[in-house]
C-alpha cells in the first residue's frame, strides 16, 4: 500500500495560481465555487481535487454557455 498524500495549496499559492487576490478567494469560498480545508490554525488549505473539481465544473458551464 503506497501512501501518497494529495498536494495541498497555501491561500498565497492558490491566488498566485489565478492571478487573484485573497478577497477574490474569500468569496468564491462563500459562494462554495471552491472547496477548502480549514486548519485548526485558521489557516486555509486547497487540496488538488478541490482545484480539479472547481475547474471541471467551469468547464462544463463555459460547454453550457457556447
Amino acid at each position: 500500500m503506497s501512501s501518497n498524500p494529495e498536494k495541498r495549496y497555501t491561500e498565497k499559492e492558490f491566488c498566485e495560481m489565478y492571478g487573484i487576490d485573497r478577497a477574490t478567494a474569500f468569496r468564491w469560498r462563500k459562494a462554495k465555487i471552491i472547496r477548502y480545508i480549514q486548519l485548526p490554525t485558521g489557516q486555509i488549505r486547497y487540496l488538488q481535487s478541490h482545484i480539479d473539481e472547481m475547474e471541471r465544473r467551469n468547464e462544463k458551464g463555459k460547454r453550457r454557455a457556447a
